[in-house]
């Protein structure tokens, strides 16, 4: 007989009262199979986990589909059974909090069966009414769960019979192994056994031959609950029905409080025999260690409250991203002290809030952030409020560490109106930062790491990595070290050495970093060799100086990071820059042509060395001194745009050779037609022509045999394309040559003039 699972049913029979269940013994509440809750747990939690469903099979439990609208086909398996749920008042961090654990009828006390707690936010709106019954009645309170299960391969309707009838009938995976101690009595179809090990995912708590007793996958354990007024109806129907029983009931709770005041004398003993309380678990001692660095902070944030903040005079910006507005609290310097989330302003230095809410207030108008009353809430902590997720992040100031890259110190759940912080110490100073914010909470509840949400952890990549000014830690062959001045090189993360390293080479099927730097594509095959710089294994053409990868990466993309805090590196990137001008490129570099391997009758290796010390990108701490500069900016920092004056439509300079450019384009053609010789006229008048040029165009320069070179760096505009278009058209007409140049083409110059080189 094929066996076959009936159609999709509820995990247990709703009702709207409390049950009293002889099977398990619990007062079990009521559950709505549509409302079902995950619980904060641990591994050492498991072993009572595998207890309990070993327990459930024993007792006649068998797997059931229910309806899951967020599973493929709509539905989950499950294994029902009933949880009991325990007041704590023992619990370290919460004193009202309520484990769960298996039924009583596993035998064993709670603690043997005790499989993790309720969340902070379902404890807040159920956990009244489940003390309420458990102290009126002195009996296990219950809930009705499940666990969820998965086929090591796949789930299919034919691995139960449909005609086993009642509730309690027995289950057989048509398919699996099981043990005979599990179902005794159950008949196993005897087929090939699957590769369990293989199947198991990496983090299973369970061995594959413990799922082979049971045959199937185990997921994790939800339990089920009515909304919290369905709850509450239900207790006080209960406790009116059934007054206060003197007789069991407060025997059970005698005995709960002897069994405390029983340990308590043991631990009193063991104290006094051996110094110490009992053995610290790994949980408290990180617990511990959390909370002595709490202490620390509250000890250092009192010191850095009575210190002035070292911005300036605070002014407000809007500012207009992919179409989103935001407004920005910005210091003279360009610093982003704070931003407007909402109506809520977040800060970098709480410190600066009064001076922050007049700026906006200047800026927007007055109540554009909300009248906060500040009065008793001067205890505030170095920390920032980052929105993540759904909810906020509060994390500590950490010198060089990005916001996103710092340790949290709490977080409020978007749901409940509930805060959390991992540290005792530190739940009066969040919830100060909080209120001072406007994020208005019920209460500060003291939470481990393990219930914290995935997005509370911000970027944990950023926290592994602190801020620094340097992306590597560069060995140089020996002979370099005569290249860098001393002053530069020990503001630098290098070291030279006479030791040759060696690294993997690079597949040619995607070196696509050496074609860029060798542009055009090389045309001899790329051999092996030595890096001239780093001595690593290398790629290179045998017509061109070689590189290891690394090295091009890092010329090509930049060693230094701007931090936004000035240092000595700052003065390296200067000495880079200047240097460049002087020996390669005549004047000011572009960023296109740092990309490119250096050209022939330049010191290659000091070139690409000084490459490496141009900051491409940015990475700030928390607070930094002033904003990051562009290129452009690097470059009048470094003396090379003293005359430049910036336009609407570029900046204006002056060439290596007095020819005056209106653009950083044109600067960088001129620059380098005056380096490689090339003859060039600038601003000459094309002829004239009836249709074409009636108005007397220009040319950007005219090179000694007649060639017309126009650098196009506003294509985009209107009246600007269409004076391209009668400048192709007019050199077509009278057959001149037209050389166009775009900012895309600065890494191509060599190959564009190569005519005249």
């Amino acid at each position: 007989m094929t066996a076959r699972l009936a159609t999709a049913r509820r995990p247990f029979d709703p009702h709207s009262d409390v049950l009293d269940d002889p099977a398990s013994g619990l007062l079990v509440l009521p559950g709505d199979a549509s409302h079902d809750f995950g619980y904060a747990e641990w591994d050492e939690d498991w072993p009572a986990m595998w207890r309990v469903v070993l327990t459930a099979l024993a007792e006649g439990a068998r797997p059931v589909w229910i309806s899951d609208p967020d599973d493929d086909d709509g539905r989950q398996l499950v294994l029902p059974l009933t949880v009991e749920l325990v007041p704590r008042p023992d619990n370290d961090y919460n004193d009202e909090a309520i484990a769960l654990a298996g039924p009583p009828s596993m035998g064993g006390s709670v603690l043997d069966r005790h499989l993790g707690y309720m969340n902070e936010t379902h404890l807040h709106y159920q956990g009244d009414a489940i003390r309420d019954l458990a102290e009126h009645t002195g009996r296990p309170v219950g809930a009705h769960a499940w666990v969820e299960l998965w086929d090591f391969e796949a789930v299919s309707d034919a691995r139960y019979d449909a005609g086993q009838s009642g509730d309690r009938a027995r289950w057989a995976p048509s398919s699996h192994w099981i043990a005979d101690d599990v179902e005794e009595g159950v008949e196993a179809e005897l087929s090939e056994e699957p590769d369990l090990e293989a199947d198991l995912d990496e983090d299973s708590r369970f061995t594959a031959a413990e799922l082979r007793r049971f045959g199937y996958r185990i997921g994790g354990l939800r339990y089920t609950l009515a909304f919290a007024p369905g709850t509450s109806r239900a207790v006080d129907a209960y406790v009116t029905a059934h007054p206060q029983r003197q007789g069991p009931g407060l025997d059970a709770r005698r005995d709960w409080h002897q069994r405390f005041v029983d340990a308590a004398a043991r631990a009193l003993a063991r104290r006094s025999a051996t110094g110490a309380w009992g053995r610290l678990t790994e949980r408290q001692a990180a617990a511990d260690v959390r909370q002595a660095a709490a202490l620390g902070n509250l000890q250092a944030w009192e010191q850095w409250r009575r210190q002035d903040s070292a911005y300036g005079r605070l002014h407000a910006r809007t500012v207009v991203t992919f179409g989103r507005r935001d407004v920005l609290v910005l210091d003279d310097a360009g610093v982003q002290v704070g931003k407007l989330d909402g109506d809520v302003l977040t800060l970098v230095d709480e410190r600066c809030r009064a001076a922050a809410v007049t700026a906006i207030a200047e800026h927007a108008g007055p109540g554009t952030v909300r009248d906060l009353d500040l009065s008793g809430l001067g205890e505030y902590p170095d920390a920032v409020l980052i929105r993540s997720g759904p909810g906020w992040v509060v994390v500590g100031v950490a010198e060089g560490r990005e916001a996103r890259g710092s340790e949290p110190l709490g977080w409020v759940e978007p749901e409940g109106g509930l805060a959390h912080v991992l540290a005792p110490a530190h739940q009066r100073p969040v919830g100060v930062l909080l209120a001072r914010h406007g994020v208005n909470v019920s209460r500060v509840a003291l939470s481990g790491p393990t219930s914290a949400p995935d997005w509370v952890w911000l970027d944990p990549d950023a926290r592994r990595v602190p801020v620094t000014s340097a992306r590597a830690r560069l060995a140089l062959r020996a002979e370099h070290a005569a290249l860098v001045p001393p002053e530069v090189a020990t503001a630098l993360p290098l070291r030279f050495t006479s030791e040759v390293r060696s690294q993997d080479l690079p597949g040619l099927a995607d070196s696509g970093l050496l074609r860029d730097w060798y542009q055009p594509a090389p045309r001899s095959r790329l051999l092996s060799a030595q890096c001239r710089l780093c001595g690593s294994e290398a790629l290179a053409p045998a017509d061109a100086a070689t590189y290891c990868g690394a090295c091009i990466n890092l010329a090509s993309r930049g060693l230094l990071v701007d931090t936004g805090c000035d240092g000595p590196w700052t003065q390296a990137t200067v000495w880079a820059l200047r240097t460049l001008a002087e020996k390669e490129f005549s004047g000011p570099p572009s960023l296109a042509q740092l990309a490119r391997v250096p050209g022939p009758g330049v010191p290659a290796d000091l070139a690409v060395l000084c490459r490496m010390l141009v900051p491409r990108m940015a990475r700030l701490p928390v607070r930094y001194q002033r904003k990051p500069l562009s290129f452009t900016e690097w470059l009048a920092a470094a003396g090379l745009l003293d005359e430049g004056l910036s336009t609407p439509r570029g900046t204006r300079s002056v060439a290596s050779d007095g020819h005056a450019c209106r653009s950083l384009l044109e600067r960088h053609v001129d620059d380098f037609m005056a380096h490689h010789g090339i003859e060039h006229e600038v601003e000459p008048s094309w002829p004239a022509h009836p249709r074409w040029n009636t108005t007397g165009m220009r040319a950007d320069w005219r090179l000694g045999d007649g060639t017309m070179v126009e650098a196009f760096g506003l294509e985009g505009h209107g009246a600007y394309d269409a004076k391209v278009e009668r400048k192709r058209a007019l050199a077509h007409e009278l057959g001149v040559r037209l050389v166009e140049v775009r900012t895309e083409d600065l890494g191509r110059l060599r190959e564009t003039f190569a005519d005249w080189l």
